[in-house]
């Protein structure tokens, strides 16, 4: 399993999380991982810096860390904001 974790995309917070999701249902159909419960670890697994810390701090109550679609739409609600749109907020400061 370390092998899969290590190959899989990485996501530190800072990138555009649907890219990242995206690029993680690839990487599992690639790789042929269709049990949840292992796509659910390889997710997290890819974790890094200020996401990891964020996920690791959650709780149970917030998201069940057992869903992997839970587990995604959490990390979407946190990080989700697009680049476009963190555009258009900045501009409307102006």
């Amino acid at each position: 399993m370390a092998s899969l974790t290590d190959k899989a995309p990485k996501f530190d917070g800072s990138e555009e999380v649907t890219y990242w999701l995206s690029s993680m249902k690839r990487y599992f159909k690639r790789c042929q991982i269709e049990d949840s419960h292992l796509q659910r670890e390889v997710l997290i697994g890819s974790l890094t810096g200020v996401a990891k810390e964020w996920f690791n701090a959650l709780t149970y109550v917030e998201c069940d860390q057992d869903d992997i679609n839970e587990i995604c739409e959490a990390i979407n609600i946190r990080f989700g904001t697009t680049r476009i749109q963190k555009l258009r907020k900045f501009d409307a400061l102006k």
